[in-house]
């Protein structure tokens, strides 16, 4: 609805702030709508916000950059203040607390972020957000970019996106994160012949998948040594663990 100014004439649009229930899962890491609270939801909903502005700044460019992968960004990021971030998502938080959720975002791997001046600038991931949803079977609303509307399905085949199982999500990962590929692929092997006959096939893919999410955002080696050293080490008292939290 838009408000006008008395006289019926140039109409005023009002703010917007759409949360997507998927981007607050995958956010998150957490299964179903009934884990969420507030905050992923305001993350989410900054985010969402944020590839609106996208869209609308450097439209196919950026698309085009996502597509190619070539390491070097030039376009899609956006410079803007976490006053006008405030202000855009309808003073929900204050300064600090944006700040604090755009680095979260900024951790989990769907945003970059870089201050070439005085302005922070952000750019979304949005090859890695679209993967990440396929992987867990979800969509997300269609994209205007450049006049052309990009459905989910459309981006991912953009991409040239595939489901990966919860294996492979796991075992990328730890590859991102600099481990030697083959010491992932060794270590995963154990991990699935310990757990095997104990977890169905369907309960294994869950499991591996709830591992790969804890990792997803930590800073530092010796947070990811401190989750999978227990796991790897003792993966039943994991697999309870897991089992608590669903």
């Amino acid at each position: 609805m838009n408000e006008g100014n008395g006289n019926g004439s140039n109409p005023k649009r009002l703010g917007r702030f759409v949360v997507q229930e998927e981007l607050a899962l995958v956010l998150s890491g957490k299964a179903s709508r009934s884990q969420l609270d507030d905050r992923d939801a305001f993350r989410a909903g900054l985010l969402n916000h944020l590839l609106y502005k996208a869209q609308i700044k450097d439209d196919l460019k950026w698309l085009d950059e996502e597509r190619q992968q070539k390491g070097e960004t030039n376009y899609g990021w956006i410079d803007v203040t976490r006053q006008q971030l405030a202000e855009e998502t309808l003073n929900q938080r204050d300064i600090r607390s944006i700040g604090m959720h755009l680095e979260e975002i900024v951790k989990a791997g769907y945003l970059a972020s870089r201050k070439p001046k005085r302005v922070n600038h952000y750019r979304v991931a949005l090859r890695r957000l679209c993967q990440d949803l396929l992987d867990r079977d979800m969509e997300m609303d269609a994209r205007k970019i450049g006049g052309q509307e990009y459905g989910f399905q459309l981006l991912c085949r953009e991409f040239g996106l595939k489901r990966r199982t919860a294996r492979e999500r796991l075992a990328d990962a730890l590859t991102e994160r600099g481990i030697d590929p083959v010491k992932v692929g060794t270590s995963m092997d154990r991990l699935v012949e310990k757990i095997q006959g104990e977890l169905s096939e369907e309960d294994t893919e869950e499991f591996l998948g709830w591992i790969a999410q804890k990792i997803v955002g930590l800073a530092s080696g010796d947070h990811l040594k401190a989750i999978l050293n227990p796991i790897f080490n003792d993966p039943m008292t994991a697999v309870e663990t897991w089992r608590e939290k669903i």
